[in-house]
């Protein structure tokens, strides 16, 4: 195999003049491994190949039946596969988790909605590897109509709990944000449902919004035009954030977990989430800061002046049902 590489890769072609070259990602799996199973062999050498493409092309990646790595590949191609399925049979759902206000009187608390997922059993589990799935295979849009037309339905549905949900934020996929059918689609959703737009917004991770610069920049722009608002998740992440954001036509930046989680130990971190909170609030932009999970930090984020806390700290996030239980708690204890 890797001289089958070495030779495509030394042996470039000529066309009109021009010479190109060219380069071939191989996989190995040695079916000894796999108990004479042809299914089994084409499915494992299927993923070698494309853990050989993930980790740069122009290699050859050998595995074994049993590779970790190949394993997690075949479990996530099969959860690509049913997104229909579970949408169907009502395992997809959605929680919702508090974005508390710090300071400002001015400031309005609100939810963010993430997806839940569960099991053939009913029990609650990571939805990490189906987003994943989705993602890799295509059907990520399928995942962003369905959590848009939930939550906006759930919304219409339940004016009595507006109250104390106050708005909600929904995730994009980078995949949505560029399609055009996708905006018309999310445009007609929200003036259909009724609800008041100012209460609704939507996040696109910063790395998805640089990737698809001059149509994401558009797309938020008419998201906007419509009266929603719009956050840039993960800030900070990407190598050049600062560089981009003055193009960003966003309402919310979510300085990205990585730097909130040790903000008290580590002075870097403390550093740059000041530097990301002045810069926004030069930019007339508020801040949201995620992974929120103990009093030490909630406080430092007090001193530094972010307006918006999520995390653990200040509430966990809840399945609808739960979500509406609380409501009512609430709502006859206010009677």
């Amino acid at each position: 195999a890797e001289r089958l590489r070495e030779t495509v890769a030394t042996r470039g072609f000529d066309w009109e003049g021009k010479t190109y070259t060219q380069s071939v990602s191989i996989g190995v799996v040695a079916l000894d491994d796999l108990g004479g199973s042809a299914e089994k062999a084409l499915q494992c050498v299927s993923t070698a190949c494309a853990d050989a493409k993930e980790k740069g092309r122009n290699r050859v990646a050998v595995s074994s039946g049993t590779d970790e790595v190949v394993l997690q590949r075949q479990r996530i191609k099969h959860l690509a596969t049913q997104v229909h399925d579970l949408v169907r049979n009502e395992q997809l759902g959605l929680r919702l988790q508090p974005i508390v206000p710090l300071g400002a009187d001015d400031l309005h608390h609100h939810h963010e909605a993430l997806l839940l997922l569960r099991d053939e059993n009913g029990e609650i589990v990571s939805p990490q590897d189906f987003v994943v799935a989705s993602e890799s295979y295509g059907q990520v849009k399928v995942v962003d109509r369905f959590v848009v037309e939930t939550a906006l339905g759930w919304m219409s549905s339940n004016p009595q709990y507006l109250d104390t949900l106050g708005g909600i934020a929904i995730n994009l996929s980078g995949n949505s944000v560029i399609d055009a059918e996708f905006l018309d689609f999310l445009l007609s959703a929200v003036r259909t449902s009724g609800l008041d737009p100012s209460r609704i917004s939507f996040e696109i991770t910063e790395t998805s919004m640089v990737s698809n610069l001059g149509q994401a920049t558009e797309f938020i722009y008419r998201v906007r035009e419509a009266g929603c608002a719009f956050a840039l998740d993960d800030f900070g992440a990407g190598m050049s954030s600062y560089a981009y954001l003055k193009n960003m036509p966003v309402d919310y930046l979510k300085i990205d977990g990585i730097f909130i989680r040790e903000i008290v130990k580590v002075k870097e971190d403390l550093a740059l989430v000041r530097s990301i909170n002045d810069l926004a609030h030069f930019m007339g932009i508020r801040t949201i800061a995620e992974f929120v999970e103990n009093a030490e930090i909630l406080e430092q984020l007090r001193v530094l002046g972010v307006d918006y806390a999520q995390g653990w700290e200040v509430g966990k996030p809840l399945p609808l049902a739960d979500f509406e239980r609380s409501c009512e708690r609430k709502l006859k204890s206010q009677a």
